[in-house]
């Protein structure tokens, strides 16, 4: 009895490791659905709020190297134009060319970007697996706004360090494509924050991808931020260097 129910544990553990590997893969694959590797784009940003003035709606081009990192720059509105954002291993940073200082400031990866309901490492990071450890919790049918009703993977994903913005993200990948369709954002205490829908399906940058990203917020009623995507390409080549402090103060 004492063997099986050894045998038992030890095949427990492989199963639940492999059940890991494969959501693992299936987040990164999200990932590689969302974005190339190594790509350029131009996004907009606008944002609602029900109950106060809407920041003014944004312009922004972006630059991202996997495993090396993101340089955007915001192309409008005016008064904001030529502000750079720098995503770096861990950490992001702002310079402003108009503040009559060289030096760049550090950001919050969970505080808003520029007053919308996608935090700074939502826009500058997106790769999720860097973050979390991910399990397969499932499969569901939903309703895709473009696809119909079709089988999602629900991927649940728990923070891998301190570091990790979030607590844990619950997230729905469609079977056929690994399209996104829905994420949940929960705080490190547990509560859900905001939840985040994909659509927009388009031919972009060598394949089907979803181009608008709306979050919703659980915390004000009726608050939302959408991302568009305008343009993207996959690139290759981009030099580590554009990826500096050195080059953001440029």
């Amino acid at each position: 009895m004492r063997r099986m129910m050894v045998l038992l544990w030890f095949v427990g553990v492989a199963v639940l490791a492999a059940q890991e590997r494969g959501a693992d893969e299936l987040l990164r694959e999200m990932e590689r659905v969302i974005a190339p590797s190594e790509y350029h784009a131009v996004f907009s940003l606008e944002t609602d709020y029900p109950d106060r003035r809407d920041p003014a709606p944004m312009v922004f081009e972006a630059w991202y190297k996997e495993g090396v990192g993101t340089l955007m720059e915001i192309m409008e509105p005016a008064r904001s134009k030529g502000l750079r954002f720098l995503q770096k291993e861990g950490a992001l940073w702002m310079f402003n060319p108009h503040a009559g200082s060289r030096r760049p400031v550090r950001l919050s990866a969970t505080a808003s970007f520029q007053g919308s309901l996608f935090s700074n490492h939502d826009v500058s990071d997106p790769q999720y697996s860097d973050d979390y450890t991910a399990v397969l919790s499932g499969t569901e049918r939903v309703e895709h706004p473009e696809l119909g009703i079709v089988e999602a993977y629900v991927v649940d994903a728990k923070a891998a360090h301190r570091g990790a913005p979030y607590g844990r993200l619950r997230v729905w990948i469609v079977k056929e494509g690994s399209i996104p369709w829905k994420m949940e954002f929960y705080s490190k205490s547990g509560f859900l924050l905001k939840v985040l829908w994909f659509s927009g399906l388009k031919d972009v940058a060598g394949r089907v991808r979803p181009t608008l990203w709306r979050v919703e917020s659980l915390e004000q009623e009726g608050a939302y931020s959408v991302v568009e995507v305008r343009t993207m390409e996959a690139v290759e080549g981009l030099p580590d260097e554009r990826f500096s402090l050195a080059a953001l103060t440029r």
